[in-house]
């Protein structure tokens, strides 16, 4: 997948946005019965990142992706819009 990325300053608190266009597939050692269909799509994400101290931040991300199908044919995602979430905890020692 290939994926673009801007950053809204270098501050503690630091908003951004990726773009990204590529291949989506299940991956067939976590789900060994879901049909083997590659797809092509697109991926829109935004979120923040926050600096909590000098070695802890977070950073929060909401996906949106877009599965380009042919849509004569059957997939094994009953739709081509996929939202999701996650949280990131980053701590160094």
């Amino acid at each position: 997948m290939l994926i673009g990325r801007v950053s809204a300053g270098d501050g503690p608190i630091v908003p951004f946005l990726h773009f990204g266009a590529g291949e989506w597939r299940s991956d067939p050692d976590i789900l060994p019965f879901q049909p083997r269909n590659q797809e092509y799509a697109m991926q829109l994400s935004g979120g923040v990142a926050v600096r909590i101290s000098k070695h802890m931040a977070f950073a929060w991300e909401a996906d949106y992706m877009v599965l380009c199908r042919d849509r004569r044919e059957p997939q094994n995602v009953p739709t081509p819009y996929i939202l999701g979430s996650f949280g990131v905890l980053n701590v160094q020692y």
